[in-house]
């Protein structure tokens, strides 16, 4: 089973794609913020990450993205 990683600072939302993704039988991680996220991307499990990119904290919306990308550059 695929495991997707999704990121974002609302509740709303991650409850609306872990609900729905887990419906399509996915393994679904969600984090609150981009740290959060970043260490639970670097998990060799996660197959896909799906991220807000207009969030607030530690990093900025391309820093997060090249973190990721640091991290696991072998997701889409």
């Amino acid at each position: 089973m695929a495991k997707i990683l999704v990121i974002d600072d609302e509740e709303l939302i991650r409850n609306y794609f872990r609900h729905l993704l887990r419906s399509l039988n996915y393994d679904v991680m969600v984090a609150p913020n981009s740290v959060d996220g970043c260490r639970l991307a670097a998990d060799p499990s996660v197959n896909l990450i799906i991220s807000d990119l207009n969030m607030e904290g530690e990093l900025s919306d391309v820093d997060l993205i090249r973190e990721l990308r640091r991290l696991r550059p072998d997701i889409p």
